[in-house]
């Protein structure tokens, strides 16, 4: 188990106590001085173009989500996969059923 400092960059999904409650998440992490920074965005639906990546914020805000990203982000990542059919890792499409089922793609598995 490790902190969010180590939290690599993708897309995660956190659901909340109804499961139809889910919430979706961006971290970018930048490369140079700022690569152990972790910047959060919260992802609103853009209907068929997509998504919508708002900054938050909220430092406290963002500070608990990535701490909870942070526990199991394996889980998170392939859970934002599943709900969307978008691989969590890159945020390109899933195309086939194995990578739906595992929520990220061929390519990407290999680089957890």
């Amino acid at each position: 188990m490790y902190g969010f400092d180590h939290l690599p960059a993708g897309r995660y999904a956190i659901t909340g106590k109804d499961p139809s409650n889910v919430r979706f998440f961006r971290v970018d992490v930048p490369g140079g001085k700022w690569g152990e920074h972790r910047f959060l965005k919260e992802l609103h639906s853009a209907g068929q173009v997509g998504f919508n990546a708002y900054p938050i914020k909220d430092k406290d805000f963002a500070r608990r989500v990535l701490t909870y990203l942070g526990r199991s982000p394996e889980a998170h990542l392939r859970a934002f996969g599943r709900k969307l059919g978008v691989c969590g890792r890159c945020g390109l499409a899933l195309t086939d059923d194995d990578s739906r089922a595992a929520g990220i793609g061929p390519v990407c598995i290999t680089k957890l």
